[in-house]
């Protein structure tokens, strides 16, 4: 079975993998947070009832296969001396929530479909833990 063009698109734009990802939780030292994967399910037994499943449940109306969000928060004291302030007691705070497809293969599936699948669905996982990186990146510079 060949994979259906709008797939190859979401893999050459998308990236990913299962919920075995340690990036997931990985925050740089200093910062305090985690992640957290919610799954949406999708049924199919071709690419492309796969893809209209994905855009029918996907993240923000089927906009997108998958979607990360990485609010920061972050606080601090302020002390004066005198003559400067100087700013102690910094804290930044992220929590990553990242939304993806999650497809139980039926019994009769082609092997080439769910191998395409596993490997659509590493390289959007590790496209959206992308996203959480850049985030990690931010909250690492409001710490400095």
């Amino acid at each position: 079975m060949r994979l259906s063009p709008l797939i190859l698109l979401a893999v050459a734009a998308c990236a990913s993998g299962g919920t075995g990802n340690a990036a997931l939780d990985e925050m740089p030292p200093g910062i305090t947070g985690g992640a957290d994967v919610k799954y949406y399910d999708i049924q199919g037994s071709t690419a492309q009832q796969l893809v209209a499943e994905m855009r029918r449940l996907g993240p923000q109306g089927g906009r997108y296969f998958g979607e990360a969000q990485s609010p920061l928060r972050w606080s601090w004291r302020a002390k004066n001396n005198g003559v400067d302030c100087t700013l102690n007691a910094v804290s930044v705070r992220m929590r990553s929530d990242l939304t993806l497809p999650r497809w139980t293969a039926p019994k009769d599936a082609a092997p080439t479909l769910v191998a395409q699948w596993k490997d659509f669905i590493g390289s959007l996982e590790t496209h959206e833990v992308g996203h959480k990186e850049i985030a990690a990146r931010g909250a690492k510079d409001i710490l400095h």
